[in-house]
């Protein structure tokens, strides 16, 4: 649109006011005309004049004056004499305001450990955070159609969803122009913002580790979905890692669950036969703290002894570790230097991507030690 033109006002036809809605009209309108400038008008251009707001919605006077006094308070319309109200998009307010967070239904500490972080970082700096569930992938579209904020307002997290729904909500909001952040979900795709672990440093640290200890042949556990990049860049570095100590004796056992089976299950379909494989491996390490406490538990049943018989490490460093019997070991990602992370991003104003590896660091406790004799 040109300045010196007026909008069209087939614009208008979007706005619905609901004289029976417990709202004040100039808010309804208020809020429906901040989306038209939000998707619809370039910065510096013309804006709906006082008669053509009058004579489309058929309202008052009274109510568009000061629905658009409170536009030109929030920065968004600028009155020039002669000229009318003029889109100010680069003048708005700034410093985030609200921030909602996508993320699976379904119970995970880590997931719990992040979105605690996040909400504590968001009463400090005075920011709304609203939690939005996905479940399995299917709500996808009633989700994002709940935001209540506009893209200049505020910003998305899409916290350990899907790859499928980390990919189609990073895609929609993207295309509304929304600041949108992939946290923990890995795609292969570098056209956005995300934050998460470097796993070749974590499996490389475990590995590290039991080597370390003295153990010469070790099993990696995939208990997780394999369709998460973050759980093939963990295969693929123990592969690596194996590759480059020859002398060492590695293999892998895959379970090929699907996302959202459970992968403590998952790592008891695979647990006999890491146990009977000769030579048998003197370590075990899953890929996530839930496969090695199930790995534990399917030991313990049998009489066997962690680690006298055999060390179990985990990856992630969820609570759960440190309340089992013997307490597990676990490479543990870095939660609260990813909770800082997101909001360093955040607080940037280049839209460009930016990806960022966390190192993750190592907590020992009872389930790792020297292999048996």
């Amino acid at each position: 649109m040109l300045l010196g033109n007026l909008p069209s006002s087939e614009l208008l036809q979007q706005i619905v006011l609901d004289t029976n809605r417990k709202q004040p009209l100039h808010v309804q309108l208020k809020t429906s005309l901040e989306r038209l400038i939000s998707e619809n008008f370039d910065d510096a251009t013309r804006f709906f004049s006082e008669a053509q707001l009058i004579e489309n919605l058929r309202i008052s006077q009274g109510t568009v004056r000061r629905a658009l006094a409170e536009l030109a308070a929030d920065g968004l319309l600028e009155k020039k004499p002669a000229r009318g109200s003029i889109v100010r998009k680069r003048s708005q307010k700034s410093g985030l305001r609200n921030l909602a967070v996508f993320l699976p239904e379904y119970f995970s500490s880590n997931i719990t450990q992040i979105l605690t972080l996040l909400n504590v970082e968001c009463l400090n700096r005075h920011i709304h955070l609203q939690p939005f569930y996905t479940h399995r992938g299917e709500r996808l579209i009633h989700a994002y159609r709940q935001l209540s904020f506009l893209p200049h307002e505020g910003a998305v997290v899409l916290l350990a969803n899907s790859p499928p729904a980390t990919t189609e909500l990073a895609s929609a909001f993207g295309d509304k122009g929304y600041t949108c952040i992939v946290v923990d979900t890995l795609l292969k795709s570098t056209a956005h913002k995300f934050v998460g672990v470097d796993n070749k440093a974590g499996i490389d640290l475990g590995l590290d580790h039991l080597v370390g200890l003295g153990h010469r042949t070790i099993a990696l556990l995939v208990n997780e979905p394999e369709a998460h990049e973050n759980v093939q860049e963990r295969v693929n570095a123990f592969q690596a890692y194996g590759r480059s100590h020859p002398s060492l004796g590695m293999r892998v056992y895959h379970t090929g669950i699907d996302i959202w089976e459970n992968s403590g299950v998952g790592a008891l379909k695979v647990m006999e036969e890491i146990w009977n494989t000769q030579p048998r491996p003197t370590a075990l390490f899953a890929v996530s703290d839930t496969g090695a406490t199930a790995a534990i538990q399917w030991l313990q049943k049998r009489k066997i002894q962690v680690p006298e018989d055999i060390s179990v490490l985990g990856f992630d460093g969820s609570d759960i570790g440190a309340m089992i019997h013997p307490a597990l070991s676990s490479v543990t990602n870095p939660f609260l230097a990813m909770s800082e992370a997101i909001f360093n991003i955040l607080d940037e104003s280049t839209p460009e991507p930016r990806r960022v590896f966390m190192a993750p660091s190592l907590v020992i406790r009872e389930s790792t030690s020297t292999p048996p004799a």
